[in-house]
């Protein structure tokens, strides 16, 4: 089985970055696109392609989203667009600072997985709790994690969940691996692969790095509403864990 497409976000300036990946991608033999990220310190509003709605995170976390985290949301997004535009089955995407593994061989086992999955995360920042859904014969496990999972470091995505993931990301009102990674509420098919095969090189991404994150005032309210809300989100979680997993 040959390798699906791999695109590489990369920002322009960060050029050690594209090199490292580059790099990598070359001694690998992997063809692959460099996807240019957008870089969210030259944006002005009148630049978004999608509405931004501030509001919503600074009542539910504390804080508004910094340019970096803008220009990270829109990268993505941009590229979920072109994926559902070109047709392409199913997408490799890779962040400009993670770390290929030694070999590609787990990719056959999950594309012929009968796990019917949406959305593949193969990458980790820290250890998750999860219930696995289905073992694979190299060893590794296509698993449901217990607990939200952040980053956006490496992962497949299929045709039809480029064009759900444009639909669920109608807006920007959280980080972009916030937004869809709130799979028990929007219903995107999820899982990860254990152990997860890429790497991440150390430092920030520069790409959703800049900007300082502040914190903003909240009234009583907002905090008594940011908090029912996760109370609800983590009965909700727990409730479609057992569904998906059937424990």
């Amino acid at each position: 089985m040959t390798t699906p497409p791999i695109f590489v976000i990369s920002l322009a300036r960060a050029k050690d970055r594209r090199a490292f990946m580059q790099k990598q991608l070359q001694d690998a033999r992997l063809e692959y696109e460099i996807w240019e990220a957008i870089d969210g310190k030259t944006l002005s509003p009148a630049d978004y392609q999608i509405p931004l709605n501030d509001e919503y995170w600074r009542k539910r976390r504390g804080w508004k989203l910094t340019p970096g985290e803008i220009g990270c949301f829109l990268s993505h997004w941009t590229l979920w667009r072109e994926v559902a535009n070109r047709g392409i089955s199913v997408a490799l995407i890779l962040e400009d600072d993670a770390v290929l593994p030694r070999d590609m061989n787990f990719l056959p086992e999950v594309l012929q997985a009968k796990t019917d999955w949406e959305f593949m995360r193969l990458h980790l920042f820290k250890s998750r709790p999860y219930s696995v859904a289905e073992s694979l014969p190299s060893g590794r496990k296509i698993v449901v994690f217990r607990k939200r999972i952040g980053g956006t470091v490496a992962y497949l995505v299929r045709l039809e969940t480029a064009h759900k993931l444009l639909r669920i990301c109608d807006e920007m009102r959280m980080p972009v691996d916030w937004m869809f990674g709130e799979w028990w509420r929007n219903g995107l098919k999820e899982y990860g692969v254990i152990p997860p095969p890429f790497g991440h090189a150390d430092g920030e991404s520069m790409i959703a790095v800049s900007g300082v994150r502040r914190k903003m005032p909240r009234t009583f309210g907002e905090h008594l509403g940011s908090f029912f809300a996760k109370v609800s989100d983590w009965h909700l979680h727990r409730k479609m864990v057992r569904q998906r997993t059937g424990e």
